[in-house]
């Protein structure tokens, strides 16, 4: 599904999804299978996705609010992520070039050349994986 400027709400769906949104709010929430998306300056909300989910991000805010076990590979340009992943358990790698990261203190801190990672287990037992990439937007996990 392609959209340019409106508002995305899909709830309750199943299988495979693929969303594309330039400017409008786009959310999915009670939702299970493979979500797929790309957004420029909207912000994309996901609530309780039970699945993987894939995202691209130009300058719009990524919010990832799951229980549960977990499974997320986001790049943002500017935008800001935020993800609350209650109980996951999930391992988690997070790195930017220019933006701050507000992790769990007892992550590891890694500073390259070039990027700054955080890296480590989420307090839980559902398991899963966080894998985040940002240039200079801020990340937030909890």
């Amino acid at each position: 599904m392609s959209n340019f400027d409106g508002t995305v709400s899909l709830q309750n769906i199943e299988g495979g999804l693929q969303l594309s949104s330039h400017k409008g709010q786009m959310s999915v929430s009670r939702s299970k299978g493979r979500l797929q998306f790309e957004s420029g300056d909207n912000n994309t909300v996901i609530e309780d996705f039970d699945g993987s989910i894939k995202g691209k991000s130009g300058q719009g805010a990524i919010v990832v609010r799951s229980e549960g076990k977990i499974n997320v590979n986001l790049r943002s340009n500017q935008g800001r992520i935020d993800i609350q992943a209650k109980g996951s358990g999930a391992t988690v790698n997070v790195g930017s070039k220019d933006g701050p990261l507000y992790l769990p203190n007892y992550f590891k801190l890694t500073r390259y050349a070039n990027m700054k990672v955080m890296s480590g287990r989420l307090r839980g037992g559902s398991g899963g994986q966080i894998y985040v990439r940002t240039e200079s937007g801020s990340v937030k996990l909890r």
